[in-house]
This record gives C-alpha cells, sequence and structure tokens, in this order.
C-alpha cells in the first residue's frame, strides 16, 4: 500500500506490494524549477513531470522519464504560467512509478 506525504515542495511516499505508481498533482509558480529525488529500497523507480496546458487541454511532458535505484538524481524543469494568477500558475503532475515485480521503493522529492 502506497503512503505519501504532500507538502509545499516535498512530497514522499513508498510503492510496494500491488500498488506500482503515484501521480500528485500540484499547482506550481511559474518559472525554472530545481530538484532533487532520491529513492531508497532495493526497487527501481521511474520518474517523469507534466504540465496541463489549458488551450487545448492536455498533459505534455516537461522532465523526461528517468528510472533510478537508490540514489539521488537532481534536474530541472521549466512551468509556463497558465492562470491570471499572480504570480501565474500551472498544475503539474509528478509521477512516480515502480518497475513491475520490483521491491518495494522509498521516494523523497524536494523543489
Amino acid at each position: 500500500m502506497a503512503t505519501t506525504t504532500n507538502t509545499d515542495g516535498h512530497i514522499e511516499g513508498r510503492l510496494e506490494g500491488t500498488d506500482y505508481g503515484d501521480n500528485v498533482t500540484r499547482d506550481v509558480a511559474d518559472g525554472d524549477v530545481s530538484y532533487s529525488l532520491t529513492a531508497d529500497g532495493r526497487g527501481k523507480l521511474a520518474f517523469k513531470v507534466e504540465m496541463e496546458e489549458l488551450d487545448p487541454t492536455r498533459w505534455v511532458k516537461i522532465e523526461e522519464k528517468q528510472k533510478i535505484e537508490d540514489t539521488t538524481v537532481h534536474g530541472s524543469f521549466t512551468v509556463i504560467g497558465q492562470t491570471d494568477d499572480d504570480p501565474p500558475t500551472a498544475r503539474i503532475r509528478f509521477n512516480f512509478n515502480r518497475e513491475f515485480l520490483a521491491r518495494a521503493v522509498d521516494y523523497d522529492l524536494r523543489w
């Protein structure tokens, strides 16, 4: 069973058993975002980031899928505001997936 903690700029969780994926959405301010992602345990974690475009409504990939195992990776992506808020924001979807039949994996994303 997955457990996920969500706070601004921080998502952590665990994928194990029959739970193979978590998709977490957040509203993120316009601009460049740097992150670090740690995967612990002996499972393999796949990670990618998508942004919801509003006209037309669709999800577009803004950080290519990467697979990691028992390590920390760093990266960045650019958020293009889709709202008239001040500052503009966009809905971002963080995709965490465990490889099929892989062992449990804990993940910790910070930005």
